[in-house]
């Protein structure tokens, strides 16, 4: 909406900081998983944006419900 893009390093580098402000949300997750799904999500909107570049049916990330994953990751 603000027109900003942010990049996968950029988030990672912020969840320390999250999950120290948010001990009973974001803090209960471990570091690791939590870049885990922030790199599945980055590899999924780059598919999406190059295929935008390359003139194809993009087709917007679907993502998988609650229930999908049997870990946080």
């Amino acid at each position: 909406m603000a027109g900003v893009s942010i990049q996968y390093v950029e988030q990672s580098a912020q969840l320390r900081d999250i999950g120290r402000a948010d001990p009973e949300g974001q803090g209960r997750c471990s570091f690791s998983s939590q870049q885990a799904t922030l790199r599945r999500l980055n590899k999924a909107f780059a598919a999406f944006f190059r295929r935008i570049k390359n003139g194809q049916q993009p087709g917007y990330p679907r993502f998988k419900g609650v229930g999908w994953f049997d870990t946080v990751e």
